[in-house]
């Protein structure tokens, strides 16, 4: 009876693990394809962007402590949109009549490809080093 509850906890574990990497994807893609408030700088907006990626890998290192490298799956939106800015960086559309993006914030979005996925990766390490200290301390 005790092993069928163990499995039933980890296929519990891995579907909210999985659900953490769907809103967090979501989150990432809709947060950065929507402007940012007027009052905050495109830098304040990218780490407040970034800290929610970080808190998504924490959580599925808490959940998943052996598997925290599968947080990297939590930033498949920050990465669908920085693939987008890299095309549009890479091949300008010359038929587009509204002025262009300065060079950094084109850049800035190239950029999250690589900083998304470090973020959550970071807090999948954090949150699986947590996980095994506390199973550790715990009776």
């Amino acid at each position: 009876m005790n092993a069928t509850l163990a499995q039933n906890l980890v296929i519990v574990r891995i579907l909210l693990a999985f659900l953490v990497v769907i809103v967090a994807g979501f989150w990432g893609l809709l947060s950065l394809f929507s402007d940012y408030p007027p009052h905050w700088s495109y830098a304040r907006w990218v780490l407040y962007v970034l800290s929610g990626h970080v808190l998504a890998g924490f959580l599925i290192g808490m959940l998943l402590p052996l598997r925290w490298q599968l947080s990297i799956a939590a930033a498949w939106g920050a990465i669908l949109i920085g693939v987008m800015g890299l095309v549009s960086l890479l091949r300008p559309n010359e038929l587009d009549t509204a002025p262009p993006a300065p060079f950094l914030t084109r850049l800035a979005s190239v950029l999250i490809v690589f900083a998304a996925p470090a973020a959550v990766a970071l807090g999948g390490y954090a949150g699986s080093r947590v996980a095994i200290r506390w199973n550790r301390t715990t009776p």
